[in-house]
């Protein structure tokens, strides 16, 4: 098992070292409250070429500050990673705990472009 870490609001990279063969089918990211949860109840969901993407170093899941944003935390999420390689074989390659922390600045004053944080 692999634990990962974020904080709430952030952009983040979660970075899974794995191995996936060029080729696969599919590659999904899944984090949820519990394990018995539906995939669609997911707090987290992302796949191949949508937020997953892989190389020679593993699996990397970019997560965007809106999908954590109004997650009430501390939480801690159950994750796995499952791949579909090019012959249609399913395999989970990866699983964990996710833990996001809250953030303390709800807001950051940046203005994109103004070339200052105030």
């Amino acid at each position: 098992m692999t634990d990962l870490s974020m904080i709430r609001g952030d952009d983040a990279t979660l970075d899974v070292a794995v191995t996936v063969e060029d080729g696969a089918l599919a590659v999904t990211f899944t984090a949820k409250r519990a394990y018995r949860d539906a995939d669609v109840d997911a707090i987290l969901r992302k796949d191949l070429d949508a937020g997953v993407s892989f190389d020679e170093d593993g699996v990397h899941v970019d997560v965007e500050p809106a999908d954590t944003r109004d997650l009430v935390t501390p939480l801690t999420l159950v994750w796995d990673l499952e791949v579909v390689d090019a012959i249609g074989l399913t395999a989970t390659v990866a699983s964990g705990y996710l833990a996001i922390a809250p953030d303390v600045t709800l807001e950051s004053g940046f203005v994109v472009g103004s070339g200052s944080g105030s």
